[in-house]
């Protein structure tokens, strides 16, 4: 099997012959993922381009807090509790994690996002 490893190219791999994908955003945006890859297998490149470019709209905010930072306090507030960064990396200030909530919030991402 090929598995792609990027993110924000699951499509691409897809397109280049990857059987799926792996990734860190995968753990917030499962149904997403899923759905790009069904559009894709059924022929529906354009749906499946423009649910790429959904997530991507998410990774980037994800990825401007550390994408291992923000998935760990995003799946806190559904009750998962992954516990804190090991060293080097700090947890996010209390500022950084309500900035995180307003964006993702500007971009939908509590409303469809991680259904």
């Amino acid at each position: 099997n090929v598995i792609n490893g990027p993110d924000e190219m699951l499509i691409c791999g897809l397109s280049m012959g990857a059987d799926a994908g792996i990734g860190s955003t995968y753990n917030l945006m499962c149904g997403e993922y899923v759905k790009l890859r069904n559009q894709f297998l059924a022929g529906d490149i354009e749906g499946a381009r423009q649910t790429q470019y959904k997530v991507n709209k998410v990774t980037e905010i994800l990825i401007k807090y550390n994408v291992s930072r923000a998935v760990k306090h995003i799946l806190s507030l559904d009750g998962i509790e992954e516990g804190e960064m090991a060293y080097p990396l700090s947890p996010l200030t209390a500022e950084q994690k309500t900035q995180l909530v307003t964006e993702l919030t500007d971009v939908g991402f509590f409303d469809s996002y991680n259904k």
